[in-house]
C-alpha cells in the first residue's frame, strides 16, 4: 500500500500549499487507501466517505486537526454533563482506570470502572 502511496505524497510539493489542490491530494491519498483495501469499512463505504470528506473540506466544513490539548479537553468534557455522583468515575475511566474492551474498528470502546459501596475502587 505504500508504494501506492508514494507517488501521490510525492507530487504533494508540485501542488504548493494551494488549499483546492490540497484537498484533492487528500482525497487521492484516501482513495488509493480505499482501493488498496487499507481501510476497515468495506471499498464502497470507503469511496463515498472519501469523497464526502473531499466535498465537506472544499465547502469549509471540515476543522484542522485538534491539537493534542484539545483532544484531552473533549475527552473530560463528556464526563461534565454527568450527575455529580458519577462525574469521578466517569474522569477515573477516562485517566485510564478499570478495564477497556473493543475498538474503534469494532464499533466502540468499552470502559469499565467497578467501585464498591464502601469507596474502595476494584480494577480487574
Amino acid at each position: 500500500m505504500l508504494a501506492l502511496l508514494l507517488p501521490l505524497i510525492a507530487c504533494g510539493p508540485a501542488f504548493g500549499s494551494d488549499a483546492a489542490a490540497d484537498i484533492e491530494r487528500q482525497y487521492q491519498i484516501d482513495r488509493t487507501i480505499c482501493l488498496a483495501g487499507g481501510s476497515p469499512q468495506d471499498q464502497l463505504a470507503c469511496l463515498r466517505e472519501a469523497a464526502a470528506a473531499r466535498d465537506a473540506a472544499r465547502r469549509g466544513l471540515l476543522e484542522s486537526p485538534a491539537t493534542r490539548a484539545q483532544l484531552e479537553q473533549n475527552r473530560f468534557a463528556r464526563c461534565e454533563r454527568l450527575p455529580a455522583t458519577e462525574r469521578d468515575a466517569c474522569i477515573a475511566r477516562i485517566q485510564g482506570e478499570g478495564t477497556e474492551r473493543g475498538s474503534v474498528e469494532g464499533g466502540g470502546i468499552y470502559r469499565e470502572l467497578i467501585i464498591r459501596e464502601d469507596g474502595t475502587v476494584e480494577s480487574r
